[in-house]
């Protein structure tokens, strides 16, 4: 029994390690990831920035009041589950919780989808301190578009640091 909790324990640790810890389970990181993916014009939501946004967080809603401080980014968020399908003007986001990586930044994946060749499948590294999260780059590793005359969007295989 001793050794099974000691198994036990270490694997817990180890898992650990691979997760964020859930005190850091928080909108700030997408607040931040939305914020700053919407002020560059190159990055997917930069270039849908009159999509109306339906946002899951880790698979979850976030508060409304949460997504009210978006409110002055000029583009609507709404909770996940609200999104009803494809009208042309509204997208599914999905941003996934923080996953440490051995350097001891983060990966989160967001991902975009509003029908099915209008999607986009991206990572953010992230990192995490006393002052609270910190942006560090973005890639887009896959996209299914509409051809539209009105999107800006050129894809571009790598963001960098910035």
């Amino acid at each position: 029994m001793k050794i099974q909790l000691t198994y036990l324990a270490i694997f817990l640790l180890l898992l650990g390690c691979i997760t964020a810890p859930p005190k850091i389970f928080e909108m700030n990181y997408a607040e931040l990831l939305i914020r700053h993916e919407l002020s560059h014009a190159d990055s997917y939501m930069g270039s849908n920035r009159t999509f109306s946004y339906f946002v899951s967080v880790h698979g979850k809603d976030p508060p409304r009041d949460e997504l009210a401080r978006l409110s002055d980014t000029g583009t609507h968020f709404y909770p996940g589950t609200s999104w009803r399908g494809t009208d042309h003007y509204s997208m599914q986001l999905s941003i996934s919780a923080p996953i440490a990586l051995p350097d001891g930044t983060f990966r989160v994946s967001h991902d975009y989808y509003c029908g099915e060749r209008c999607a986009s499948s991206n990572v953010a590294l992230m990192r995490h301190d006393k002052a609270g999260w910190h942006f560090v780059s973005s890639v887009l590793e896959s996209i299914s578009r509409r051809e539209m005359p009105t999107n800006p969007f050129k894809p571009k295989p790598l963001r960098g640091s910035v």
